[in-house]
């Protein structure tokens, strides 16, 4: 009875065992599926290593392109301060290159707490365990079963490892370019970003600084210029206004002698000038000419010339002088008259106190011409139409 019990227990024991050990496509499949799941995990890993390698890369060389930005904003600084640029124009400059320095001590940072290593290889915990196939057992005997894996039980799935980095990744659209420069495509992450947009913004304010100094200094340099050629046409018009007052003093000093060859009332019709606005009148050409700028600021003062009634006097004409006006003329051969330097006005000029008088007394030593003072009204012989040019 009891070998019976027995019997029985081993049958549904063996009966067990048959019923719970899966078939060899179970077997496969679960394999398969966790091979799958490894080769997944190890792209996976893969690829995130990729992209960490691209994300260092990117920011390695922004940062290069920082360094190259900041010295040039530098020579831009030093540019705006030759030109005398105001602290205005290079503030803009200013705060850029504070916020990209910050920017690079916070990238390199970064770059120093996390480098890029050797992929590790990826954790994938402990692989479960793959059923083994069934024994055929021996005729006559029972083997030992391998551990029957539970017919629910799910396939082994490996643990996902951890990224190689934990930077977010905010752009891959991202410029081939920064501050025109070439630089390796991939994708960024916060720190690279504002970094590359600080770095443009150097860049912009850079060019708009020294933009605004050539400006400048172009102007300066055309001021000093204009400066330059103002100066020389101003000592050119200097050296042309000295030679011309030259050969003027030296034409009179030429015309204050040219008569004195001749004696008084003598002289010929041919060494005497006209008075231009006066041509019946002639004098010693010097006394002529000072004469008719005289006359020109009278016609400013009194809207008309002056009026002359007498000048060059030959010998002839001062004997007829004494004969009708007696000791008002000179003695025949004495008179400045005889000599081309002396004149009598009229046209009210002839009356003391008189305006034109006045104003004759107060301008005539200009021109070179004066009433004696014998002929003043405190004089010997009072004669206020009688002028003399003494040069």
């Amino acid at each position: 009875m009891a070998r019976g019990a027995v019997a029985v227990a081993m049958a549904l024991s063996v009966g067990a065992y048959a019923f719970t050990v899966p078939s060899m496509a179970d077997v496969t499949a679960q394999r398969q599926a966790a091979e799958q799941a490894q080769e997944e995990q190890a792209v996976q890993t893969a690829s995130a290593e990729a992209t960490e390698v691209a994300l260092t890369e990117r920011r390695a060389a922004v940062v290069q392109v920082a360094d190259s930005v900041a010295a040039r904003a530098q020579v831009a600084k030093e540019t705006a301060s030759a030109a005398a640029l105001t602290a205005e124009v290079v503030a803009p400059l200013d705060e850029a290159v504070a916020e990209l320095g910050e920017l690079l001590e916070l990238a390199r940072a970064e770059s120093a707490a996390s480098p890029v290593s050797a992929p590790e290889p990826a954790a994938t915990g402990p692989a479960a365990p793959l059923p083994q196939s069934a024994p055929s057992p021996t005729e006559g005997a029972a083997e030992p079963a391998p551990e029957p894996l539970p017919s629910d039980a799910p396939a082994a799935t490996p643990t996902p490892s951890a990224s190689p980095s934990e930077t977010t990744i905010v752009a891959t659209e991202v410029p081939a370019t920064v501050a025109g420069v070439d630089v390796p495509q991939g994708p960024e992450d916060a720190t690279t970003a504002r970094l590359r947009e600080a770095v443009e913004k150097v860049a912009q304010a850079s060019a708009q600084v020294v933009l605004v100094a050539e400006a400048n200094s172009a102007a300066v340099e055309v001021a000093a210029g204009v400066q330059a050629a103002a100066a020389a046409e101003s000592e050119r018009a200097a050296a042309e206004a000295a030679r011309v007052a030259a050969e003027r003093a030296a034409t009179r000093a030429a015309w204050r002698t040219s008569l004195d060859k001749y004696s008084n009332g003598q002289v010929p019709e041919s060494a005497l000038c006209d008075v231009a606005f006066d041509p019946s009148h002639e004098l010693r050409c010097d006394a002529a000419q000072q004469l008719e700028q005289l006359d020109a600021a009278y016609v400013d003062a009194f809207g008309v010339h002056i009026t002359i009634s007498d000048s060059y006097r030959s010998l002839a004409g001062q004997y007829a002088c004494t004969r009708t006006k007696g000791s008002l003329c000179a003695a025949p051969g004495t008179s400045n008259h005889g000599l081309g330097t002396a004149v009598d006005l009229g046209g009210g000029i002839q009356t003391f106190g008189t305006r034109q008088h006045r104003w004759l007394v107060a301008n005539a030593d200009e021109y070179g011409w004066t009433l004696p003072d014998w002929a003043r009204a405190t004089g010997s012989k009072p004669e206020a139409w009688h002028w003399e040019y003494v040069g």
